[in-house]
């Protein structure tokens, strides 16, 4: 076998392992693999904070040499009362939570999906939402069609 043939063979051997698949039990490449290109959540940590004492979960992960922090997000569902203008969730939010809104279909009307409000008017799980903090309600009109849902920003 000549030089060229050789490496050739090397880089055929080099160019399987990065495709290779991982496999049970994990050999030393299947690790190197893991580890080097794939994320992983490494430890969590929770804690409570807040007025209500509300529990938080931190998510630490690695890849490589890198570490950093997986954010966590949380979506709430809620249904929308347009005689009231209010929200209703399953949780408590305080007035001045920054919130996006989705939905599954159609917001309800005065609200659009993707679009962050400010939380006012608040009394427990139900509340109003605001286009900027501390202003006034936004007046809706529907409860829209589809799954309502609140992430908090």
């Amino acid at each position: 076998m000549n030089t060229e043939q050789r490496l050739e063979k090397i880089e055929k051997y080099i160019e399987e392992r990065k495709q290779q698949q991982i496999k049970y039990p994990l050999d030393v490449n299947s690790i190197t693999i893991l580890s080097e290109y794939f994320m992983r959540i490494s430890e969590s940590i929770k804690f409570l904070a807040g007025v209500s004492g509300r529990e938080f979960e931190i998510f630490l992960g690695s890849q490589g040499t890198s570490n950093f922090q997986v954010p966590k997000v949380e979506y709430f569902r809620f249904t929308a009362n347009p005689s009231t203008d209010q929200l209703t969730t399953q949780v408590n939010f305080s007035n001045d939570a920054y919130v996006l809104v989705l939905s599954s279909n159609t917001a309800p009307a005065g609200l659009t999906s993707g679009s962050a409000y400010y939380v006012v008017n608040t009394t427990g799980t139900s509340f109003k939402l605001s286009a900027t903090s501390g202003g006034s309600a936004i007046n809706i009109t529907d409860t829209g069609t589809g799954n309502q849902y609140l992430q908090l920003l």
